[in-house]
């Protein structure tokens, strides 16, 4: 099968693998770890045009801007956090957080 599959109006269906969520992950946890993170719709726009970059970049793929963003938004949905202080565990296929990150969350 490949990489991706026909969608609406022509543009390619992102096909979303654990190995390509969890570089989805590192992509925004490097971005925010160096400090680039978005607090604005201009920054945010920014923001989700260099990691469909890098993403498309590792991948060969032609993801528009908007599926990467409906993935992450899909990703703060479904694990109830943004993805400050969190990563991926790529041996148990998950987002991971350290002790101090997570406990917080548990307390909310």
């Amino acid at each position: 099968m490949s990489a991706t599959e026909e969608g609406v109006l022509g543009r390619a269906k992102a096909e979303w693998t654990p190995s390509r969520n969890a570089f989805l992950v590192e992509l925004f946890i490097e971005l925010h770890n160096s400090g680039r993170t978005a607090y604005n719709k201009s920054k945010n726009e920014v923001m989700i045009r260099s990691v469909t970059h890098d993403f498309n970049k590792k991948f060969g793929m032609n993801l528009e801007e908007n599926q990467i963003k409906s993935c992450y938004n899909v990703m703060k949905k479904d694990y109830g956090v943004g993805l400050n202080g969190f990563g991926w565990d790529e041996t148990r296929q998950m987002v991971a957080a350290d002790d101090k990150v997570r406990d917080i969350y548990i307390v909310v």
